[in-house]
């Protein structure tokens, strides 16, 4: 089994040192959603970011072993930084892989604003697979 997925979301920060997390969506999803649970036995592969803003702000990926904990403790794995207004596209030859042990493992997608207010925008390229 393999599914490519493309995600994506936006936020809109107030002021600078605010942090949230993005409300993520997909062509394939009915609503919107906070993280991404990762099945057991698969892998989840970031292979591209696509991050954009009015303001600058640091897109970040977090991780945790446990999302059905009653306060699951996130764990940074990778970081962007946008240093100014427009937009930044990366696409990893190695990517950002997470293992789906028990199906509880999750990612979710964070930013933190370095600038004024403005619009914050993230698309990535996410591939769960059940294959090496």
């Amino acid at each position: 089994m393999k599914e490519l997925i493309t995600v994506y979301g936006s936020a809109t920060p107030t002021a600078s040192g605010q942090s949230g997390d993005f409300t993520l969506n997909s062509q394939i999803a009915y609503n919107t959603f906070n993280y991404i649970r990762i099945p057991k036995g698969t892998k989840l592969k970031i292979w591209a970011k696509r991050i954009s803003g009015t303001t600058t702000f640091t897109f970040i990926v977090n991780y945790t072993p446990n999302i059905i904990s009653r306060s699951p403790n996130w764990t940074t794995l990778g970081s962007e930084y946008l240093s100014s207004p427009g937009t930044l596209e990366l696409e990893k030859r190695k990517p950002i892989i997470v293992n789906g042990f028990t199906g509880n493992e999750a990612i979710k997608l964070s930013y933190s604003n370095t600038g004024g207010s403005g619009t914050l925008t993230v698309e990535v390229d996410i591939e769960i697979t059940d294959e090496e």
